[in-house]
Order: C-alpha cells, then structure tokens, then sequence
C-alpha cells in the first residue's frame, strides 16, 4: 500500500544541484520520484542520519546518490509514522551509553595491548631481526653514551688484561652453550666484546645489542680481589646478549613510544630517539631472572660456584651504603645496566640454591 510521500531535495551524485522530488514508501521499497526520474531502492540499504539538531538530514543512497530533508520537523514525523528509525550506528553515536562502552573498550583495547601484545610483538620482531640490526644498535648506543654519561676508563692495562682474560674464559662457555642451545635464542652465534669505561654513577656493568659487554672502573675497582663475581657479573650480562634483552627492550620502546604517540597524535621523534629509548628503559624482571641463570650456569660450567654472586650484592650494599647512607636506592641512570631488579635478597637466594644445586 502506498504511503504518503515526503517532500525533499534529491542530489544525483553527479552534480550538487539540489532537484525537488517525493519520498514513497511500498512493501519495504523506497521511491524517489521527481520530474523526469524515479528510482526504487531496498529500504534496509539506507543510512537513516540521527537528528543532533541539524538544520538540515541527509540520507545517503546505496547508488552515491542522497536525499535532503526540507523540513527536518516534517521528516521526522514521516519517519515516524512509517515507523522508520535510526540504525543502531547512528543511535550510538548520540547514546551516553554506547559512548561510555566505546571509550572503555578503546581503554581496555590498549591496555590489553601495552600489557600482552607489546611483549609479543616485542618477541616476534626480535625473531626476525638479523643479528646485524643488533650490531648497529649496539654501536649507536655506545656512540650516544660515550656523548653523554660515559668517560674514558682509567684503570691499569694490568687491571683490564686481569677482567679481559676472566671475560675470554667466560665468553668461551657461553659460545659454547649457545651453540649446544641451552641458551639459545637465534641461529647465529654473537660476537662478544668487552668495553672499559667511567660512570660517574658507582659500580655497573651493561650489555648493548650486538654483543658489546660495558664494565665500568667502579665495577673492577668493587670487585678487586672477587674474580668469581667478576666473572659472574660478566656471564650476567652475556645472559642479556644471549637472550637479545637489549633488542626486545628496543621494539618494547619503540612500541611504547609509538603507541603513546598514537594516542597523542606524534610520531615525529620516535624512529630517531632508539638510543636514547634503550638507555632509559629498564630491563624486566623476567629479563634479570634469564641473565642470572645465564651467570650461574656460566660460573658452574667454568667451575665456580653460583654462590660467588653472594659477594657482589654484599659489596653492592657497602658501597652505597657508605656513599649515600642506604643502599635501597641505587643512583643509575642507565635502565640496561646491572640492576638490583628482583630484589637483592630475591638474587642471593637465588645463587645460593644454585650452588647448592650445582654442588659447589
């Protein structure tokens, strides 16, 4: 049965000139007369605008063609009487309701991806990473801080052939164990090199991407007389080179900086700060835990005992207890140095039922 038409402007889609035509309503079909057309179009296949006070409706045509109101009060009650509402689209985007669900699930949405999807995205670039990527990470990121918080090492050649020959030995059974898969994490077998510098923040050791093992004089000056926890705090940070730490945390920074500048709308700096992002971020828990059982295996395969890291964090304490009058914070700019992330106690429990374990 034919309804009662509605007056409107029809645009063609060809043209922006507004033609007068007739809206007809019949067994679920719209029509569009006017003079010299007429055209029938499946009424499902509408989108029906929302009135939000607009002083004029349009509604779209499946062809590219639409309609305009001339009287939104008429349309209105055309539509109503023919009982033709508002797709749920539409009644959303007006709807507290819908509002609130949609900022909520964007909320949750990336929250669910800066607690898990990072991680994993994190984990399969690093996988399709070349070892040659870490290489040049590396060496940017020892160029950017030997410009900014690092200084050339004063201690005695004598004093760096006794850490460089503890660094050869211990390098040799990580190789090893690379290549036997214990520790394994890519196909290709890292170069190690070792690099003497000064903080001017106490006692670390870092690893960079690549390879490139940092002990500072403070570190060695801590240290004199512990070659076991010296060569401990170097199979540590062969841990982190092994497990590619530092390039999960370059794609974790870099996911970070980039989501955050989604969110924020900027995405200029990102690419050209890597560097800077690697040395600000701090390893994670899980990250210290793999290059601690990297460095107890190391110290058990070349005969020491696990339980030498006991006089690292023992020195550690004294240190900075003496320098600052507590050693619960530590003063370190830099997140990829040694950390005391688990807790002290959590590591020297840790090395201690390792040795116990390894029965040295």
């Amino acid at each position: 049965m034919l309804t009662g038409p509605l007056a409107i402007h029809f645009l063609d889609g060809q043209s922006t000139q507004l033609r007068p035509a007739w809206l007809h309503l019949e067994n679920g079909s719209l029509r569009v007369s006017g003079e010299g057309f007429e055209k029938d179009y499946d009424l499902a296949q509408i989108a029906w605008p929302e009135n939000m006070g607009q002083t004029v409706l349009t509604a779209h045509l499946p062809d590219g063609a639409a309609f305009q109101s001339i009287s939104v009060a008429e349309w209105e009650a055309w539509l109503q009487s023919n009982g033709i509402r508002a797709g749920w689209v539409a009644k959303a985007q007006i709807s507290k309701r819908w509002t609130i669900a949609a900022v909520l699930g964007f909320v949750l949405v990336v929250l669910g991806i800066w607690r898990w999807g990072i991680d994993w995205a994190a984990d399969a670039a690093v996988i399709l990473t070349p070892e040659s990527v870490d290489v040049a990470v590396g060496a940017s990121t020892l160029s950017y801080l030997d410009k900014s918080l690092l200084s050339p090492s004063k201690i005695t050649q004598a004093e760096r052939d006794k850490v460089q020959a503890l660094f050869q030995e211990v390098a040799g059974a990580a190789q090893r164990k690379h290549v036997e898969g214990q520790a394994q994490t890519t196909p290709a077998q890292p170069a190690y090199t070792l690099h003497f510098r000064s903080m001017r923040f106490g006692p670390n050791a870092f690893a960079l991407p690549g390879g490139t093992v940092v002990m500072t004089d403070e570190m060695v000056t801590l240290l004199d007389g512990a070659p076991d926890a010296m060569l401990g705090v170097l199979g540590h940070e062969l841990g982190h080179v092994l497990h590619r730490h530092g390039m999960k945390m370059v794609y974790k920074s870099a996911a970070i900086a980039l989501l955050s500048d989604f969110v924020l709308g900027d995405f200029s700096t990102v690419l050209a700060t890597l560097p800077a992002l690697l040395v600000q971020a701090d390893y994670s828990r899980g990250a210290e835990r793999q290059a601690d059982q990297v460095a107890a295996d190391l110290l058990t395969a070349t005969g020491r005992s696990p339980a030498a890291m006991v006089v690292l964090f023992d020195r550690l304490s004294t240190h900075f207890r003496e320098a600052n009058g507590d050693d619960t914070e530590r003063e370190n700019p830099l997140g990829i140095a040694f950390s005391s992330h688990p807790s002290d106690k959590e590591r020297i429990d840790f090395f201690k039922k390792m040795a116990a374990a390894s029965g040295q």
